[in-house]
């Protein structure tokens, strides 16, 4: 990949973290495509310069409400409203929307198949054929919130808000291991996010400790990742969403304050 391609796809990496950190709020978004923040030189983790007026490109979704989003690699997007999937380009106009059964909380893409999820199922959305399952191929127990979704290698994960796990499954649909954490993931509020780490596992963060977590394929505990004292998660339970990019950086997303940051690998801020 040339590094502008790199950069490109990074670009729109946060962009899908920041819109999906929007829905989950239910609010009125926007698109923004180039996170030409000003660099900040954050020494011992303080930010010396912010600068918000980072929207080279804004554009307008053709819907007011929307429920989930993921990102595409020819960079169009999948965002779940109601009762619907919307597939929109990058200039937000929509190229087809399908029904979908119950209300979809995430979304995530790989190898051409859209995996939705509601409370407690998950849906395969085959994109060669366009169809979806009406009938879930993973269904959890009663009383389930699955609030985040992500591949890693062969594995799909889920977050479970309510009952405050991770799970794993297989392409077919087996569950190969659940697992509540460290010592517990602390959960306060619905929200619950994981992502891949790069190397066949996953980071789940763990808002109520305000860390990020990560675990191998097969549900092992490696490490934690938390920022800088000076700059720490504040809340009670933070960070809501988060993204780890390929050369390390870690992008946040907070409730409360409603900001995004991005952290070097050693936990001082880069970026706001």
């Amino acid at each position: 990949m040339s590094p502008k391609n790199a950069y490109k796809k990074k670009s729109l990496e946060l962009v899908a973290l920041a819109l999906t950190f929007l829905v989950s709020f239910g609010l009125l978004f926007y698109v923004l495509f180039s996170f030409g923040c000003e660099q900040t030189t954050a020494a011992e983790g303080d930010v010396q310069t912010v600068d918000y007026s980072f929207a080279q490109e804004i554009i307008k979704l053709p819907f007011t409400e929307a429920l989930a989003f993921c990102l595409a690699p020819d960079g169009t997007f999948w965002i779940a409203v109601k009762g619907k999937l919307h597939h929109v380009n990058k200039h937000g106009k929509s190229l087809n929307e399908m029904k979908h059964p119950g209300t979809v909380t995430a979304l995530e893409l790989s190898d051409n198949v859209l995996y939705s999820a509601t409370a407690d199922s998950v849906f395969k959305l085959d994109l060669k054929q366009n169809n979806t399952q009406n009938v879930p191929f993973i269904k959890l127990k009663q009383g389930s919130l699955i609030t985040s979704l992500a591949i890693s290698g062969e594995r799909l994960f889920l977050a479970d808000c309510a009952h405050k796990m991770v799970l794993a499954y297989d392409f077919a649909g087996k569950e190969l291991w659940q697992s509540k954490g460290n010592g517990g993931f602390v959960i306060p509020s619905p929200y619950f996010c994981l992502c891949a780490d790069g190397d066949d596992g996953i980071w789940v963060t763990n808002p109520g400790h305000r860390r990020l977590e990560r675990y191998d394929k097969d549900g092992r505990y490696l490490s934690m990742w938390e920022p800088n004292k000076s700059v720490k998660f504040i809340g009670c339970c933070n960070p809501a969403k988060m993204k780890i990019l390929p050369d390390g950086t870690v992008v946040t997303l907070e409730k409360g304050m409603v900001r995004s940051r991005l952290f070097s690998p050693a936990g001082n801020v880069t970026k706001i």
